[in-house]
This record gives structure tokens, sequence and C-alpha cells, in this order.
């Protein structure tokens, strides 16, 4: 009897014991986690991947972080952003850093995606005029995270208002060897100048329910129109032209054919903020890659949805997937703090997603039902939802508009 207990004993504490890996700097200690169907998996956090980029590393080329002795049990730190619109595929220095690339809701062509030239004008914000990019990027460097925010958050009072974009995101650099992105995207599609990968992208199915959120943020509706905001920002056409406002009644007389809803609403601010965008990065990575291009519309309307509207304050009766929605289905059942408490038909779709997703990871096929993209003017695409099925070119009226007024606008310079 001693003897069986001691021997239950040690494979108990051999059970218990930490998982460790090692990496180039040393050994991480990691932890276990229980997945959705109770089954136990390891998992290592907070490894490091270059030093924090605080101090004089801000702003700075990443560098490598410093080696350790014995175990590290490592603190998941929040330095990078998970916002980075398909970039990586354009930058000359994430060269042979992955293998494959997925793209969720968000590309370089989007409007949101860009740091723009609002720079000087944030360094402004922080309560002193300057007078070059050097003073800029030392009064930068100098203010605290509270300060950095602050200064943020007086260009964002309005997300739909073009002069709103985010002051601090990706430009286009000077070419030094450090540079993330020294062409315009376009460009360097146009060129095969990118990191060819197999990729997989697409959107939810009504992206544009961020609306709902600006009104939410604010307390009151938006005080720019949907519609003017979608022109200035695709376009970048001066207001008070003949062109803005022979393109804004095609927009209008588009949309609001049937009048102003939610649904029309909703539509517009899809396919500017995120669909168009999307699918033009779509055809111009087809055009020069040597690999396969999986695209999708995630479309799986689930209760959760409708609970976590609801929950936010917003009208549940919305038909559609939010922005965004798909990462319960990958990496969680909260959603901005919020238990989605997913039904058996949620779990069904949580499993399938996640499986699609950990497919085209490990060998470059999603899902055996889904084809790739073959020709850049007939769009095939996965449509999930319940029943996944094989699509063709979506949303294509709409984007036929945003590809109208493209040709009349080039014709006319």
């Amino acid at each position: 009897m001693i003897l069986l207990l001691l021997v239950a004993h040690s494979v108990a504490g051999l059970q218990m014991a930490p998982p460790t890996a090692t990496v180039e700097q040393g050994k991480v200690q990691g932890t276990t986690g229980i997945n959705l169907d109770g089954d136990e998996f390891l998992k290592f956090l907070g490894i490091p991947f270059a030093k924090p980029p605080v101090g004089n590393l801000r702003f700075k080329a990443p560098e490598a972080p410093d080696s350790w002795q014995g175990k590290q049990n490592l603190q998941v730190q929040f330095f990078i952003s998970v916002f980075t619109s398909l970039l990586q595929i354009l930058s000359p220095t994430a060269k042979g850093l992955f293998h494959r690339a997925i793209a969720q809701s968000g590309s370089a062509l989007n409007p949101w995606a860009w740091g723009d030239k609002n720079g000087l004008a944030a360094a402004e914000k922080l309560g002193s005029q300057v007078a070059s990019d050097t003073e800029a990027l030392q009064l930068l460097m100098e203010a605290s995270t509270e300060q950095v925010l602050n200064a943020s958050r007086q260009f964002t009072d309005n997300l739909l208002d073009s002069s709103q974009r985010r002051p601090f995101g990706p430009v286009i650099e000077l070419p030094t060897p450090t540079a993330f992105l020294t062409r315009d995207p376009v460009d360097l599609w146009e060129a095969g100048e990118f990191n060819d990968v197999p990729l997989m992208l697409g959107d939810v199915s009504n992206e544009g329910i961020i609306y709902e959120f600006e009104k939410l943020l604010s307390g009151k509706e938006p005080s720019i129109d949907p519609v003017e905001a979608a022109v200035s920002w695709k376009f970048g056409l001066d207001k008070g032209s003949d062109k803005f406002r022979s393109v804004k009644e095609l927009v209008r007389n588009f949309y609001y054919k049937d009048g102003v809803s939610k649904k029309s609403l909703f539509e517009v601010l899809s396919d500017v903020l995120f669909i168009e965008g999307v699918l033009e990065s779509a055809r111009l990575h087809l055009r020069k890659t040597k690999h396969p291009v999986h695209l999708y519309v995630f479309s799986y309307n689930s209760s959760s949805n409708r609970k976590f509207l609801k929950a936010m304050g917003l009208d549940d009766t919305i038909q559609g997937n939010p922005h965004g929605s798909e990462c319960s289905f990958l990496f969680s059942k909260r959603l901005l703090g919020i238990d989605l408490e997913l039904t058996d038909d949620d779990f069904k779709a949580v499993r399938e997603t996640v499986k699609i997703w950990a497919n085209f990871a490990r060998t470059g096929q999603p899902h055996p039902l889904w084809d790739p993209v073959t020709i850049s003017n007939n769009l095939t695409y996965f449509y999930i939802d319940r029943m996944p099925l094989l699509k063709q070119n979506p949303f294509e009226d709409r984007m036929k508009l945003w590809q109208h007024i493209k040709l009349l606008l080039s014709e006319a310079s």
C-alpha cells in the first residue's frame, strides 16, 4: 500500500510539472489550458520577439531581446498592434518571417490603414508648437503613454470623419535598411515586390455595424454624413469640387435608392472601410503571386452575435456579423469582456471555424470544398455559414459601383 501511494504521488507530481520550451534566448516555462471540448493543451505566453519599444526604443526598429538564465515564466506584454492591415506581406523587413498569411477584415488599401499626415499635429496636441520632424519626434519620445493617448483622442472624436484618421500608424518611409515600407502598396503589388506566400483573406458579412459603435461611444448620431465621409475617405477629393459632388451623388443614389436605412448605412460603410479594399488587394495579389489565394466572407449569424449587440446596448435585430465577430469563433467565447454563452450550434460553428483556420496554417488548404481564386476578374470565395458554400464575386453589384467610380476618376484626371 505504501509503495502504491508513493508511485501514485510520483506520477501526479510528473503530471503537474509545468511544461518547458527552449527558445534562442533561453528556457520558457509554460502552463496548461483547457479548450472548449475539455481537452488539455500546452501554452507558452509572452515569448519576446524583440525588446519592449519603450524609452529610447520608442519608434525605433526592433532590437533582439536579451538572453536569460534559468527558466522564465513570462507574462504577456501588449507592445504590438494586431491591426497591421496586411502590411507584412508588403514589407521587405518581414521577408522569411512567415510561410502563410491570414488577413481578417483588413487591407493596406483600407482608408484607415495609414497614419497619414497627422504626426506633427499630434505632437502639437501635446501642448507645444513644433517646427520640424526632429522636434516632433523628440516631443513624442518624451511624452508619457497617457499624454500620447490623450493627444490621439483629439483626432478620433468621429470615426467617420476623414480628417480624424488615426494620428499614429504606418507611413511610407525614406529608404533605409530598417524602413518597414518605402513605396505605395499598389506600386509594390503591381511590381510583384511583396512576400509571396499563400494568402487567405476576407471580411465578415456586415462590417459597417461599426457605425452603431460610433453612436455608442459618442452617445449621439455621428455628425458627418456617412456617404460624404465615404467619398472623402476613399478618394481624398476636395469637398468643394465638382468631382466630389458628382461622386457623392452617384454613391447616394446607389445606396439610398430605397431610402436611408440602417441597412444602407451599414452597406456603404462596410464597402468603403473594409470590403472594397480587401477585394482589391486580392485582385492585385493574384496577378503576381505564385501561390494560392483563398477568399472568404464570414456570415455565421449566431445567437451570440445578437447577445453581444444587446449587451452593448445596440439593436439586436441587426442581421449579419459585426466587424471582429469571427474572433469569438477563433480565440475566445468572450468578446470585449462579454460572455457570449454559445449554443450547441454555435459550438459546432466554433469547431468548424477553428478547423478552417488551423488547416490553412498547417497545410495551406483550409477546407475540402474551398477552391482558391484563379482569376482576378472572377473572385471565387468561400461563404462561411451553417452550410458553407463556394460562390463567385462577393457583394458584386456594390463592388461594380466602386470600380465604375474609379474608372471615371482615372479618365477625368
